[in-house]
């Protein structure tokens, strides 16, 4: 093979553990170099290592990690209680615990040993619970050649396998709105772009991807893209698929800045008289009072509620994620508590339709949406902006920023000030209060 390789004499630290270590006669020891130049020598098997493997972080250390997992000789393990006979180089795989070792999510360490059995580094036995180690490289069309400076692998780290593992990172980490968001732009992205190799990526791609979505969405719209992917790419350099982020420098597009979203106390009472359902009705108040995202409202169930201390604990569920993840504990208002007590507990959730079932979020945004067109009032209020409102009135009313911070439960008193309107009145409210001297 003509895979580059390194002899290193091992130094007095590796003579001494050099006693309790296999003879391998088809390896050698070999050496890596960190960016400063400092050797690092491998404290397990080594192995003749191809150089495009030192692109792949990931897939290096699955290889790495096989590497010191295998025997050179026959041998009896006991795998999930039974003994299991191996051959030379063969070992079982326990995915969680070489996930666990790595430090990467059990798809990757799945999908990195399926890359490396099509690169011909190692064999997957058809019970996927074992590999066969090639101790001897890679098949001969995938040798370099005199006049090649590097090989590139015969399947690249594509957007689309990309999609794959971020999309399940997102799935077990975020909000399922979260996850349907990163879906759907990657998707678009990649049909667009088309399905290029990570490493291929640069700017320009996205630049001109914000100008081809200007024909369907609104400028607010595409920033959600450009924010979306520049987040993805970012993940993508922490996994170690790129070196550097190619969005970093791409910038959102500048919006005018829009009308506060908050419903003033009149336009308050007028979505009100115009709403039928006492369910809606009820879920509109209350939104209003505790300043709970829609997704918090519709999955809040009773035993989230103390009513011996007033107090609701707003957390994840089987169905929905908190954003974040963060778990929170309020104080309703009296108003709030009441709407409570007028409801029958017919169910495990609060908020329930004629089935028991708790509300869909985007049913009740469309009635809600419904209802605000037929009173007349602007189109930029929506659902959300109860969550708005409720943040504005409790500043005009005096609670402190970094109390609707806790209430509202953000990470950033920056977000809180975005929900934090100053109604007119209170405006006018304060400014008389000024005086003239004299």
């Amino acid at each position: 093979m003509c895979f580059r390789t390194t002899r290193l004499v091992p130094s007095a630290r590796d003579q001494r553990v050099d006693s309790e270590r296999h003879d391998y006669p088809d390896l050698q020891l070999h050496v890596g170099r960190r960016p400063s130049g400092e050797a690092v020598l491998s404290t397990g098997l080594g192995q003749y290592v191809p150089d495009y493997l030192l692109r792949e972080h990931g897939t290096l250390a699955i290889y790495v990690h096989c590497l010191r997992a295998v025997e050179p000789t026959t041998q009896k393990v006991l795998w999930r209680g039974n003994v299991t006979d191996l051959e030379s180089y063969e070992f079982c795989v326990d995915f969680d615990a070489m996930s666990v070792a790595i430090g990467i999510c059990r798809s990757e360490v799945k999908s990195g040993l399926e890359k490396l059995a099509a690169l011909g580094l190692l064999r997957l036995r058809s019970d996927g619970n074992r590999c066969k180690l090639l101790v001897h490289g890679a098949p001969e069309e995938y040798q370099l050649t005199s006049d090649t400076e590097g090989l590139k692998p015969p399947r690249e780290y594509t957007l689309e396998a990309f999609t794959v593992d971020y999309c399940a990172f997102v799935e077990a980490n975020f909000a399922k709105k979260t996850l349907e968001i990163a879906r759907r732009v990657l998707k678009y992205f990649i049909a667009f772009a088309g399905n290029k190799g990570m490493d291929e990526l640069t700017a320009e791609d996205l630049e001109k991807y914000k100008q081809s979505r200007k024909v369907d969405l609104k400028d607010v719209s595409i920033n959600i893209d450009v924010r979306t992917l520049k987040a993805a790419m970012e993940k993508a350099v922490q996994w170690g698929k790129l070196d550097n982020n190619p969005f970093e420098k791409v910038q959102q597009i500048r919006v005018n800045k829009q009308s506060t979203k908050f419903f003033t106390s009149e336009k308050f009472t007028l979505l009100l008289d115009s709403i039928k359902e006492p369910w809606l009705k009820d879920i509109v108040r209350f939104g209003v009072l505790t300043g709970l995202r829609r997704g918090e409202i519709c999955d809040l169930k009773w035993v989230d509620y103390d009513d011996a201390t007033n107090a609701l604990t707003v957390q994840s569920t089987d169905h929905y994620r908190v954003k974040g993840g963060k778990m929170r504990t309020i104080i309703l208002h009296p108003k709030a508590q009441e709407i409570l007590k007028g409801l029958d507990r017919a169910s495990e959730w609060v908020f329930i339709n004629s089935k028991g079932r708790p509300f869909h979020g985007d049913h009740v945004s469309k009635k809600l949406k419904r209802y605000i067109r037929s009173a007349g009032l602007p189109e930029n209020l929506h659902f959300h902006s109860l969550r708005h409102t409720f943040g504005t009135w409790g500043a005009n009313a005096g609670i402190p920023s970094n109390v609707l911070k806790e209430m509202m439960g953000h990470s950033s008193i920056k977000t809180t000030e975005v929900y934090m309107g100053v109604d007119s009145k209170a405006m006018g409210d304060q400014v008389g209060k000024i005086t003239l001297p004299g």
